[in-house]
């Protein structure tokens, strides 16, 4: 009972922390993208140690609330930018890049038996970082894809050999894929290398360490 208490009250308090650090990431300049998007500094960190630490059922579950936290979070400043006219693929695109895309972090949680703490964190971290873009990834192609041909035709990346490389090889739906993982990159792979310094960082404490080896 003890320890059911203690986990109980040790998620808690994770998923308050992952919630206080993505707040205080939105007071950062530069972290925000103009379509939606940002990254977070080791907001995510709590979730993936809460999988690394007790298994993949306990991380999938924190992530679930903390994903319901950022939907309430995100509709509430974005949900005028949604597409009213095409109401299905709003709700599409908000499971996908809510719900799935924090709930997943919790997968951090297969490398909860691996002995070594720091192996074990840095896995782990890339394992549900990764997972989580790509979720966005799908969601960017339903909800932005739209804007795919133009980036590279007329935006910010027309005329660059990249851009002409991906308009000669690249067309319709994948041409939409294309667009969302390098969009969605710009936040999300700065998101990705955050959490794998912070989980190197904490697999160095000796508290952590000794949190994680007798979960």
């Amino acid at each position: 009972m003890k320890n059911k208490t203690y986990r109980i009250v040790e998620s808690a308090i994770m998923i308050a922390l992952s919630f206080v650090l993505d707040y205080v990431s939105n007071l950062i300049p530069f972290t925000q993208l103009p379509l939606g998007g940002k990254f977070t500094i080791f907001s995510m960190l709590p979730i993936i140690y809460l999988g690394c630490k007790y298994g993949i059922g306990q991380g999938l579950v924190s992530g679930l609330i903390i994903s319901l936290f950022q939907l309430i979070s995100g509709f509430a400043k974005n949900g005028a930018a949604l597409m009213l006219d095409k109401w299905y693929l709003s709700l599409i695109m908000l499971f996908i890049d809510y719900i799935c895309a924090y709930t997943v972090l919790g997968f951090a949680g297969v490398t909860s038996e691996d002995k070594n703490i720091t192996r074990r964190l840095i896995v782990g971290s890339l394992i549900g970082t990764t997972l989580r873009y790509f979720c966005h990834i799908i969601s960017g192609a339903i909800y932005i894809g739209s804007y795919a041909e133009f980036l590279f035709t007329e935006g910010s990346l027309a005329g660059t050999a990249f851009a002409k490389m991906i308009i000669n090889n690249f067309s319709g739906g994948f041409l939409s894929i294309i667009y969302s993982a390098v969009y969605n990159g710009l936040y999300m792979i700065p998101e990705i290398i955050i959490t794998l310094i912070g989980a190197f960082a904490i697999s160095k404490i000796g508290y952590i360490r000794k949190s994680i080896s007798n979960r």
